[in-house]
C-alpha cells in the first residue's frame, strides 16, 4: 500500500453516523470525526441519521454548530437502525462513505479503511479478536441466510461508490450494508484491531432482531427442501392406498375396518402433500417475480483486445523518418510558411512506392 499523503485532494470522504439519540454524545462524535477528517483529507463531509422524534431543534443546533460540512438526515419514527445505515449511505456523496459509530471511532483507522477500499473497490471492515459467546449461532444463520455475520465484526465499514450503488439493488440491502452477502459480486476485506470498545448491553435487543432478519432469510431457502418432503408424503399416502388395495384383493381375513381405516389415512398423506407442494411451488414463484432482477454472475473481466491495433496494421500508408531530419521539426504556423520548410523528396517518393506496392 502506497503511504498515505497528508492531506489527500484527489478524494472526497463521507462519514456516516446512524441511530445517535444522546446529544453530547452525537456532539462529542461529529467533533472528534471532524478533527480525524480535517487532518488527513481536504474535501469531506459528515452525515449524521437521526429519528425525527429525536431531531428537535436543540439536537439539530448542537449538531450542525459542533463542525463544518455537517448534514443532518431525518427519518419517520421507527426507522430500524440498519435502514438508517443503508440511508446514510445512499445519501452521501462521497467516493468513499465510512459507516461508523461514536465508540468505534479512537479504535479504527478512517485514513486506512478509506485508502485500502478505494484501492480493492471492496468493502473494509474490522474485525475484534473477542466475541459472544453464541457466536457460531450468528455464523450458521449467516452462512445458511447467504450472509458473512459474526459478532467480531465492528459497525464502522468502509464503501467505495461502486458497492453502494450495486449493494442498493440487494433484496435484503439492510442486511447486506452490515454484512457483506457470501456473493463474489460483493467483494469484502477485513483489518484486524485489538482494542475496540466492548458494545452496550442495550444493544442486545438489536441482536436478537438480528436473528430474527436472519431466519425470515432462511425462509425461501427452506422452500425446495419443504417441496420435497411434500412429494415424499404425497407418494407415501398413494403407495400406502396401493398397498391397501392389494392386501383387500390377496388376503381374505383382514381386520374390519382396517381397508377403510387405510384408504382414509392414504388419501388425506397424499392430498396434504400435493396441496403443500402446490403451496409451495406458488410462493416460490411468487418471490422470483417479485425478486428485484439484478445480474451479480459477472464478476470481472480480462481480455487482450486492441481494435486499434488491428485498424493500425490494415493502412496502406507507413510514415518513416528521415534520420536527416528531427522529429520534433517546428511546424508551419499558416500557408506562406510551408515554402520555408525544408523538402524531403525521398520520404516522399518512399511513401509513394510504399502505397503502389501494397495496392
Amino acid at each position: 500500500m502506497r503511504p498515505i499523503p497528508r492531506r489527500r485532494e484527489d478524494i472526497l470522504v463521507s462519514l456516516c453516523f446512524a441511530g445517535l439519540d444522546d446529544q453530547s454524545k452525537a456532539v462529542a462524535s461529529v467533533q472528534s470525526a471532524a478533527q480525524k477528517l480535517g487532518q488527513n483529507y481536504r474535501f469531506w463531509e459528515i452525515v449524521f441519521v437521526t429519528d425525527a422524534d429525536v431531531a428537535t431543534e436543540e439536537f439539530v443546533g448542537a449538531v450542525i454548530a459542533a463542525a463544518p460540512n455537517i448534514r443532518v438526515i431525518k427519518v419517520a419514527s421507527g426507522t430500524s437502525f440498519y435502514r438508517q445505515r443503508v440511508i446514510a449511505a445512499s445519501e452521501s456523496i462521497g467516493d468513499v462513505a465510512v459507516l461508523s459509530a461514536p465508540d468505534e471511532l479512537e479504535a479504527v483507522n478512517i485514513p486506512q479503511l478509506v485508502e485500502l477500499a478505494q484501492e480493492t473497490g471492496a468493502a473494509v471492515s474490522c474485525s475484534t479478536g473477542k466475541g459472544t459467546s453464541g457466536g457460531w449461532v450468528y455464523k450458521t444463520l449467516g452462512a445458511m441466510s447467504g450472509f458473512s455475520v459474526s459478532p467480531r465484526y465492528t459497525l464502522t465499514v468502509s464503501y467505495p461508490r461502486a458497492w453502494i450503488n450495486r449493494v442498493q439493488n440487494h433484496p435484503e440491502r439492510d442486511l447486506a450494508m452490515r454484512f457483506p452477502p457470501r456473493n463474489a459480486s460483493f467483494p469484502y476485506r477485513q483489518i484486524p484491531i485489538a482494542n475496540a470498545q466492548q458494545r452496550d448491553v442495550r444493544q442486545m435487543g438489536r441482536r436478537a432482531g438480528l436473528i430474527y432478519r436472519l431466519l425470515v432469510n432462511i425462509a425461501p431457502k427452506l422452500l425446495p427442501v419443504i417441496a420435497a418432503i411434500s412429494l415424499i408424503v404425497a407418494l407415501f399416502g398413494l403407495t400406502y392406498l396401493i398397498y391397501a388395495v392389494f392386501i383387500l384383493l390377496t388376503l381374505e381375513n383382514i381386520a374390519a375396518g382396517w381397508f377403510s381405516t387405510a384408504v382414509a389415512q392414504s388419501i388425506i398423506a397424499f392430498f396434504l402433500g400435493v396441496v403443500l407442494l402446490g403451496i409451495v411451488m406458488a410462493l416460490q414463484k411468487l418471490l422470483d417475480l417479485l425478486e428485484p432482477d439484478i445480474d451479480t454472475t459477472v464478476v470481472e473481466e480480462i481480455n487482450n483486445v486492441d481494435l486499434f491495433d488491428q485498424v493500425l496494421h490494415d493502412l496502406n500508408v507507413e510514415i518513416e523518418h528521415d534520420a536527416a531530419t528531427p522529429i520534433d521539426a517546428p511546424l508551419a504556423e499558416d500557408a506562406d510558411d510551408y515554402d520555408s520548410l525544408p523538402e524531403q523528396p525521398e520520404l516522399e517518393t518512399h511513401r509513394k512506392a510504399k502505397g503502389a506496392a501494397r495496392w
